[in-house]
């Protein structure tokens, strides 16, 4: 039996790409689509040296205590920090690792998506400059760029076994392009072929797959509606719109996510005055598309106003937000349900992005309190348990922003089989790994 893994991403809004501030950012989106099974979200107990913490706090692996400075049991038993090139060993501070460099020196770095221990990753750039994707690839991660066709600003990026689709767009335009390469890239953009171009009006703003089809989103400009559109990865049939509506421009956010699992492509929604809906939150549509004039095909998943969300199996999990705006609690609703759980709402700095892998909920918190700011990469069980974690949540991952770098921030997360992947903008911009 042939597996198919699909990962898809996008960036909460850059504002060195499109002259935002990080305070108006979205989120970042990915699905992982397999099989459907029977449901498990218990956090799954792991043995000392697969990365689990102890299960006391402070605690000791081997007579080591895990909070502290040791690279080879760094925050768990046996997570060993990854090696940083140039220094030729790993660095653990506190309990967490240093992430080490994919790529540096991207002050625009944005997407990040993966497939395995293979990252692709974009550097957004400018508005109205084009920006550039990037791949690489265990053992080694040596970056190496791929040439993508008409490029803008690079907004949002899928990946499965055979391509990379990109979404590059000005949206504040109105003008974008989808496009599909090799996952290698090494045909000079002579093998790339346009899924979507539009030069005006309702510019594409995210991609997902599903095992035989793409979909993005077109947002609406001035009085267009925006539409979720597919068409099947096999040449020669047109896209379509399955769903249509004004709120897919989010406009306090500006980026919807896009995800897809167990038969279903879930989309983030703001309602606009005049939509037959009357609550914000996710649409749940049937991969294999249905008429515009079935409303009974689009279901309400999510109800109230979210900054992000992933899927795995048949559950959908979302950061929800408050009437203010601000990111309050972690939700999950599966197939089968009609409303969503509550997974936690202890985490007063939760941030707007969320990735999810087969037995952890990450997620990104920034601390205003720190000099400057202070972004982490914390994780716990999917069904918001602590499981093994200890302390819980587990940081992963940490990023001290200095107050004179404003465009520094963690931009997008990936989850790869092994690693960890982020971006992170500013002066000090790039893509980084760290062990899981």
């Amino acid at each position: 039996m042939t597996s198919v893994r699909i990962v898809s991403g996008m960036v909460f809004v850059c504002a060195a790409a499109i002259g935002l501030s990080f305070a108006q950012c979205g989120s970042f989106g990915g699905s992982d689509s397999k099989a459907p099974t029977t449901s498990d979200d218990a956090a799954t107990p792991v043995e000392a040296g697969d990365g689990a913490a102890c299960t006391s706090g402070a605690c000791s692996c081997t007579g080591i205590d895990v909070t502290k400075d040791d690279a080879a049991n760094c925050g768990a038993c046996g997570r060993a920090c990854a090696i940083d090139p140039v220094l030729g060993v790993g660095e653990c501070k506190a309990g967490v690792c240093t992430a080490v460099p994919v790529q540096a020196k991207l002050p625009y770095a944005s997407v990040v998506v993966a497939s395995g221990n293979h990252v692709y990753f974009a550097d957004g750039s400018t508005s109205g400059a084009p920006g550039s994707v990037w791949h690489a690839a265990a053992p080694d991660f040596a970056p190496a760029q791929i040439s993508v066709p008409q490029p803008q600003a690079v907004i949002s990026m899928a990946v499965d076994d055979t391509n990379v689709y990109v979404v590059s767009a000005q949206p504040e335009n109105g003008k974008g392009f989808v496009v599909r390469m090799p996952r290698t890239g090494d045909c000079d953009g002579g093998c790339a072929s346009t899924l979507d171009s539009v030069t005006g009006g309702v510019a594409p703003l995210a991609v997902a797959l599903s095992a035989d089809a793409v979909f993005w989103v077109r947002s609406p400009s001035g009085n267009d509606v925006g539409e979720l559109m597919t068409r099947p990865k096999a040449e020669g049939t047109p896209p379509v719109a399955i769903d249509q509506r004004s709120g897919y421009n989010r406009a306090g956010r500006r980026f919807p996510s896009l995800v897809t699992s167990n038969g279903f492509v879930y989309a983030e929604h703001e309602v606009a005055a005049g939509e037959p809906q009357t609550t914000n939150g996710v649409d749940a549509l049937p991969i294999g598309g249905c008429p515009l004039s079935n409303p009974m095909c689009v279901v309400d998943r999510v109800t109230i106003s979210t900054a992000g969300i992933a899927a795995y199996k048949d559950a959908l999990f979302y950061v929800g937000l408050a009437d203010d705006g601000g990111a309050t609690h972690v939700g999950r609703v599966r197939d089968t349900e009609k409303s969503g759980t509550l997974l936690f709402a202890d985490r007063p700095n939760l941030g707007y992005l969320l990735a999810v892998d087969d037995r952890d909920l990450y997620w990104v918190e920034r601390d205003p309190t720190a000099k400057g700011a202070d972004w982490t990469i914390a994780r716990r069980g999917k069904d918001g348990t602590c499981g093994t974690y200890a302390p819980c949540p587990q940081i992963v991952a940490r990023e001290s922003c200095l107050a004179a770098d404003p465009q520094c921030a963690i931009t997008s997360i990936a989850i790869g089989d092994t690693m960890i992947f982020y971006a992170r903008g500013g002066s000090s911009g790039g893509v980084y790994r760290t062990p899981k």
